[in-house]
């Protein structure tokens, strides 16, 4: 049952994931000398029907009017502008990535957003989840026939 849950969760998402934003996951704010340290783990559709999973983080002088927020979910759900970044390759275009982002040479890599992630086409997580469905359907069946 939750892996039915789950495949229709991502099923939704892939289809709304073509030409609209969305992205779930947890922040994590902490101190780092004089600067707020802000990491992110996300799972991504940003708009091209590919499904992304990564984190990123990045620093920025402490203020005494920030509140730090040990953890926060995070999230943005169907947003109309996609996020989508020029394909490098024929992987790329079909929803194969691998990305990262470091900070530019020359930069504070302190402040600079740091990123990592992978993607793969928004079915395939569709296809990995829909899979022990089949199997205890035909699991089910089966041990009716022998009865």
């Amino acid at each position: 049952m939750l892996c039915a849950i789950i495949a229709a969760l991502f099923l939704l998402f892939w289809l709304a994931g073509f030409g609209r934003y969305t992205s779930v996951g947890v922040d994590s704010d902490s101190v780092s000398g004089s600067s707020v340290v802000q990491r992110y783990y996300r799972a991504r559709w940003i708009g091209d029907g590919s499904f992304w999973v990564g984190t990123g983080q990045y620093s920025f002088p402490k203020s005494a009017h920030y509140k730090l927020k040990p953890f926060d979910w995070g999230g943005r759900f169907f947003q109309r502008s996609p996020r989508l970044i020029a394909p490098r390759s024929a992987w790329n275009r079909i929803g194969f990535w691998r990305y990262e982002k470091h900070p530019a040479a020359g930069g504070d890599p302190n402040l600079a957003p740091q990123e990592s992630w992978i993607a793969v086409p928004g079915w395939l997580p569709v296809l990995v989840m829909t899979v022990p469905i089949f199997l205890t359907i035909r699991k089910s069946r089966r041990s009716r026939t022998t009865l």
